[in-house]
């Protein structure tokens, strides 16, 4: 393989452009460092007109949704984000709460979902796999 098919093959292991649905302040500014360190352009939207705005226009790669926030709607969130477009979903969530919502959050459009310690542990990791399409891992949900 040539030099020239091997740039073309190749996968990035961090998305380009990132949305953050995100109303909670201290984890927005945490994720968004993370972001910032990978040199991802992240933009954080505290409510779903902001988001369905930003998705419409930008078309980011990844849309990462707390399903915590009751102003965002939770799993609503996940759902009006992929009817305006969105591609690919990273939902978070307390890990209690993961088994409660697992399913709904799938079938309504979210690739994956994680906990809140995965988002603040292993970000980097998490974005990487999805870049590279590999299946989570069970130690994302604890």
């Amino acid at each position: 393989m040539s030099e020239k098919e091997a740039a073309v093959t190749t996968v990035p292991d961090r998305p380009k452009s990132l949305l953050l649905i995100n109303d909670d302040l201290f984890l927005s500014t945490r994720i968004m460092s993370v972001l910032k360190g990978l040199e991802v352009e992240a933009t954080l939207a505290r409510n779903l007109d902001e988001a369905i705005t930003h998705i419409q226009e930008k078309k980011p790669e990844i849309v990462m949704v707390n399903l915590n926030s009751l102003n965002l709607g939770g799993v609503e969130a996940v759902w009006a984000a992929k009817a305006v477009g969105a591609k690919r979903i990273l939902a978070f969530i307390n890990h209690t709460r993961i088994s409660e919502v697992k399913a709904n959050a799938l079938e309504v459009g979210a690739e994956r979902i994680v906990a809140n310690s995965a988002v603040n542990a292993r970000l980097p990791v998490i974005l990487k796999s999805m870049m590279h399409r590999e299946p989570p891992v069970p130690e994302d949900e604890e």
